[in-house]
């Protein structure tokens, strides 16, 4: 079973306010998005991770099984014979190891906050968690994603079959954010927009987004606005680059675990390699933890509190003058 949180990263204070660095320039951005081809970098990694969990649902004991992968992109009988790739085994593994971070968060209730019944799924996209995972009912699955790429799922599933396919009580809704272009479209943009609540616990995940073009500045913006939106004790897992990682985390306000792939905890007999082994293909490493600051919504909730006992205790001391 996948660790929510053990590993420690130092750091964090429940009342520590999370700062968003500046945002690159219009034109930087506009440069990085031509690089990366508009969405084209977006779709590619989602459709990566649709054929590797296609593929895998073929196997005679599979991990998992995705019965909407083939309608997300082209998966011959035949592939399944041939030897997966180093990123292909990571996809796999990385989706397993998320699965399970996700079914034992929203398996707890934090005694003074409540259910986890918050799920926000951050990724390039075609993400068939909220249809082929058992959410216990009452859960809201959001899954932030391109505007093109939430369509692209629609279409190739169908909205008929989503709401089908979604449990029983559980509402899907899909939230349009483009990561490598923040200016006027970021996380918490987009999410103004939508019922979340952050004042209440929530369920962050975080994959496919190693190779979509990201900068330094990018992860950093994308985790402070995270933390920005995430309640004190909310749960993320997700796999990053291995570069920044405990400064990301870290300095998010983030207090949890590192998993390296073919470590025990994310090798479930599919990584090609021998345990503690590194790969010149490796997308990164896999991580959960806890958030250990207020949101904003909670800072809000706290200023006013304070700022209703200043005032009472003005009136109070005002009648002994």
């Amino acid at each position: 079973m996948a660790p929510l949180v053990s590993r420690s990263l130092e750091g964090c204070s429940p009342h520590a306010t999370t700062a968003i660095s500046r945002k690159p320039s219009i034109a930087a951005k506009a440069v990085r998005r031509e690089r990366n081809g508009g969405c084209v970098g977006y779709l590619r990694a989602a459709q990566r991770l649709a054929n590797a969990r296609g593929r895998e649902s073929r196997k005679d004991a599979p991990l998992f099984v995705d019965l909407f992968a083939e309608l997300l992109c082209d998966v011959r009988k035949d592939d399944t014979e041939k030897s997966p790739s180093t990123i292909e085994a990571q996809d796999v593994i990385a989706t397993q190891y998320l699965d399970e971070c996700l079914m034992q968060a929203v398996s707890l209730t934090n005694e003074s906050r409540g259910d986890y019944r918050q799920v926000v799924l951050l990724g390039p996209g075609l993400d068939t968690r909220p249809f082929r995972l058992p959410w216990p009912a009452g859960t809201v699955i959001y899954s932030v994603a391109p505007a093109e790429l939430n369509k692209l799922a629609i279409d190739k599933i169908g909205q008929e079959t989503m709401r089908a396919s979604l449990p029983k009580g559980c509402i899907h809704i899909p939230v349009d954010v483009d990561f490598t272009n923040q200016d006027g479209g970021g996380l918490m943009d987009g999410f103004a927009k939508t019922p979340f609540q952050g004042d209440k616990p929530s369920v962050w995940d975080l994959q496919g987004m190693s190779d979509v073009g990201l900068s330094q500045s990018d992860w950093a913006n994308l985790f402070a606005e995270i933390g920005c939106l995430a309640s004190f004790q909310s749960l993320i897992s997700g796999e990053l680059p291995e570069s920044a990682t405990f400064q990301l985390l870290a300095e998010s306000g983030f207090l949890g675990a590192i998993v390296e792939y073919g470590d025990p905890e994310a090798n479930y007999n599919r990584w090609p390699f021998p345990a503690g082994s590194k790969d010149s293909q490796s997308l990164g490493v896999l991580f959960s933890a806890q958030h250990q600051r207020l949101s904003l919504k909670e800072m809000e909730t706290y200023e006013a509190h304070v700022t209703a006992a200043e005032e009472t205790d003005e009136d109070f001391f005002g009648n002994f003058s």
